[in-house]
C-alpha cells in the first residue's frame, strides 16, 4: 500500500468513527462543530474531542483545520496529556501521547488537570494553588452568583473539603467548578473537590446503575481504582501500585520489570506494593485527595457488596478482570477489596477459610507474588 493510500484509508476510517472530524475540505466540514477562536481556551468537551479523533486515525492537520486552531495548537495540547512522571525524549513524545491515546482507559485527564512544571514543548504555567480560603469563597460565589452570609458562610469554611481545594491552581478550580455548575445547576464542595482531585470522577453513574451497565463498569472502576491509589501519601509506593497495575500510561507491569526501572529489587518493590495497598485501606491520604478518595470507597463498596451487604467474591474477580485486562485478577481485587475497606470481611468468609484450609494461597499472598 503506498503512502497516499494508507493516508486516504485512514481519513476514512476516521469519518466512520468520528464524524464531527472532516476529511476534506473546510468547507465540507463546516457545521460539524464549534470552531474554537485563535488562543482561546480548551474546553472538556473539545479534549474529549481531541482524543476520539486522535484514536480514530484522525490527521492532525486536518483535527486542526475542523477545531479552528493551528496544528501547533493541537500538538502542544496533546503533549499536555502526558503524565508528569514519564522522562520521554522531545522528539519521541507526540509519538508517544498518540500511541497512548489508542487506549481507552488511558488517564489524560489528570495531567491535563495538574501540568508538570517547566515541561518542554507544553507551554504549561506554573500556576500557583488558590492563595486561601477567601479567594475559594470568592471563586465559588461568582460561579454561583450569589453571596454567602451568616449561617451559610459559617457551614461553607467549616467544610473538610476546603482542605482539598485550596490545593488547586485557581484556573483549575474555576473551570472544574463552572463545568459541575452548567452540569447540575449547583457547585457541592464534594463534588467540587473530587472532581478537581480526579476529572470526570462525578459524571460516574450511581453504583446500583454500575451494576447494570456492564459496558461502563470496566471504565468507571478503573477511574475509581486510580482515584484511590492516587491518594496513596509516599510517591514512590503510588508509583510502584500504578505501575503495578497499569495506571501510569502503559500495561501491567511485574516486579522485576519495575525493578529494573526503579533500580530497586524486587523484594522492594514487592514490599513497596503491599505498603501503597495497605495504605488505600488506612486513614492517611495525599494532600489535596482525601475527598476523592472518600468517593471511590463510597462507589466501590456499594458495588462489590451485595443487596444484604454481603461480599460477593465472584463478582470482585469478574469486575477486576473487566477493569484491568492484562493485569491478574487477584492483584486487583486486593487493591479493590482495601479501596471498599472489605478485605477483612472477605478473608472471614467461610469459602474462604475452606480453600485456605486446602492449602490455596490467599487473595493478599497472591497478589504479592
Amino acid at each position: 500500500m503506498t503512502i497516499a493510500a494508507a493516508r486516504v484509508l485512514r481519513c476514512r476510517r476516521a469519518r466512520e468513527h468520528y464524524p464531527c472530524v472532516t476529511t476534506g475540505s473546510a468547507a465540507e466540514g463546516a457545521g460539524d462543530a464549534p470552531l474554537a477562536s485563535p488562543g482561546a481556551r480548551w474546553t472538556w468537551e473539545e479534549d474529549e474531542e481531541l482524543g476520539a479523533a486522535v484514536r480514530a486515525g484522525a490527521d492532525l492537520a486536518l483535527i486542526a483545520e475542523q477545531r479552528g486552531r493551528t496544528r501547533g495548537a493541537i500538538v502542544s495540547r496533546l503533549l499536555r496529556m502526558i503524565p508528569a512522571r514519564e522522562d520521554i525524549p522531545e522528539e519521541e513524545q507526540l509519538g508517544w501521547i498518540m500511541a497512548r491515546l489508542a487506549d481507552p482507559c488511558f488517564d489524560w485527564r489528570t495531567p491535563l488537570a495538574h501540568p508538570r512544571r517547566g515541561r518542554r514543548g507544553s507551554g504549561a504555567p506554573a500556576t500557583p494553588p488558590a492563595s486561601d480560603v477567601g479567594e475559594l469563597l470568592d471563586i465559588w460565589q461568582r460561579i454561583n452568583g450569589s453571596e454567602l452570609g451568616g449561617e451559610r458562610r459559617a457551614m461553607f469554611l467549616a467544610s473538610p473539603a476546603l482542605g482539598d481545594l485550596v490545593q488547586f491552581p485557581a484556573d483549575v478550580l474555576r473551570e472544574r467548578g463552572r463545568r459541575l455548575y452548567q452540569a447540575h445547576g449547583r457547585l457541592l464542595l464534594n463534588d467540587w473537590a473530587a472532581e478537581c482531585a480526579v476529572p470526570g470522577l462525578t459524571d460516574l453513574p450511581d453504583a446500583g446503575d454500575l451494576r447494570k451497565v456492564l459496558a461502563r463498569t470496566g471504565e468507571s472502576v478503573r477511574r475509581l481504582v486510580a482515584a484511590a491509589v492516587a491518594a496513596v501519601p509516599d510517591e514512590g509506593d503510588r508509583e510502584v501500585l500504578e505501575r503495578r497495575l497499569g495506571l501510569s500510561g502503559g500495561g501491567p507491569q511485574t516486579l522485576a520489570q519495575i525493578g529494573a526501572h526503579l533500580g530497586i529489587s524486587r523484594e522492594r518493590v514487592r514490599q513497596r506494593a503491599d505498603r501503597a495497598v495497605k495504605a488505600i485501606a488506612s486513614g492517611r491520604a495525599r494532600t489535596g485527595y482525601r475527598t476523592a478518595r472518600a468517593k471511590a470507597r463510597a462507589w466501590v463498596s456499594e458495588l462489590i457488596n451485595g443487596d444484604d451487604g454481603t461480599l460477593d467474591q465472584n463478582s470482585v474477580m469478574a469486575i477486576a478482570e473487566l477493569s484491568f485486562p492484562g493485569a491478574r485478577p487477584e492483584n486487583v481485587a486486593q487493591v479493590i477489596m482495601h479501596i471498599a475497606d472489605a478485605s477483612t470481611a472477605a478473608r472471614r468468609e467461610p469459602g474462604r477459610r475452606e480453600a485456605a484450609s486446602k492449602g490455596r494461597v490467599s487473595a493478599e499472598a497472591r497478589y504479592l507474588s
